[in-house]
C-alpha cells in the first residue's frame, strides 16, 4: 500500500500541491482526474520520484519512502508516460529489454528470456523486431507497458494513457489496465477523460486547481 501524507509543491510563486494526502491500496486502481492545470502530472511526478515535494510524506507498506531515491534494479514505481517514449532506434525488444540489460546488467538473451513471457501476454511477438515508427498507437502504448513492467515495478503509473487514442483503442487500453489488476498490480491512472476514469478505477481521487 502506498500512501501520500500532506504532500506539498510550488514552482515559484504558484502552489500546485497543498497538503495533498491519499492512499493507493494494494492491487487496486486508482485513478487520478482534473481539468487540466489541477495538478495531476506533477503529483504523478513526484509519485514517480520525478519530481521532488517540497514537503510531505510516503509511506510504502508502512515504511518511510522517497520516490525521488527510487533506483536500480529494485525500482518500486513504473511509469508509462503520455508519449510513450520509446527509443525510435532500438526495436521493440531492445526498447523493452534495455532497462534490464543496463541496470541489471544482463546479457542480451538473458533479458529476452526474463521479458518472454510479458512480450506475449501483451500480444507484441508478432511486432518484436518492429521500430517504433511501424507500430500503431495501440502498440506503442502496449510496448511502453511492457518496458515499464520489465523492471518489475511493485506499482505501474500512467500518464493520460488513451490522450492519443481512438475510442476503440482506448477501450482496449482500459481492458489491459483491468487484466493487470488481476495480475496483482497495483496501478495509478492520472487521465482528464472522467469516463474512462469511472470504467477501470478501484478508487476515484479529484483534484483541482488551488485557484479555482
Amino acid at each position: 500500500m502506498l500512501e501520500l501524507k500532506n504532500i506539498n509543491k510550488a514552482f515559484g510563486q504558484r502552489q500546485i500541491l497543498n497538503n495533498f494526502s491519499m492512499t493507493v491500496p494494494d492491487q487496486q486502481i486508482v485513478s487520478i482526474v482534473g481539468p487540466s492545470g489541477a495538478g495531476k502530472t506533477t503529483l504523478l511526478r513526484c509519485i514517480a520520484g520525478l519530481e521532488k515535494p517540497d514537503s510531505g510524506t510516503f509511506l510504502l507498506d508502512g515504511q518511510s519512502f522517497d520516490p525521488s531515491a527510487d533506483r536500480g534494479r529494485e525500482r518500486k514505481i513504473g511509469v508509462v508516460f503520455q508519449d510513450f517514449n520509446l527509443f525510435p532506434n532500438l526495436s521493440v525488444l531492445d526498447n523493452i529489454t534495455l532497462a534490464p540489460k543496463m541496470v541489471n546488467n544482463q546479457t542480451d538473451k538473458q533479458a529476452a528470456k526474463q521479458v518472454a513471457d510479458l512480450v506475449e501476454s501483451l500480444s507484441l511477438g508478432q511486432v518484436a523486431k518492429q521500430y517504433p515508427y511501424q507500430l500503431s498507437g495501440g502498440q506503442k502504448q502496449r510496448v511502453a507497458i511492457a518496458r515499464a513492467l520489465a523492471m518489475q515495478p511493485t506499482i505501474l503509473c500512467y500518464d493520460e494513457p488513451t490522450s492519443a487514442l481512438d475510442p476503440t483503442l482506448r477501450d482496449t487500453v482500459g481492458e489491459l489496465i483491468l487484466e493487470l489488476k488481476q495480475r496483482g498490480i497495483t496501478q495509478i491512472v492520472v487521465t482528464h477523460d472522467q469516463q474512462f476514469a469511472e470504467q477501470i478505477a478501484d478508487q476515484l481521487v479529484t483534484v483541482k486547481p488551488l485557484d479555482a
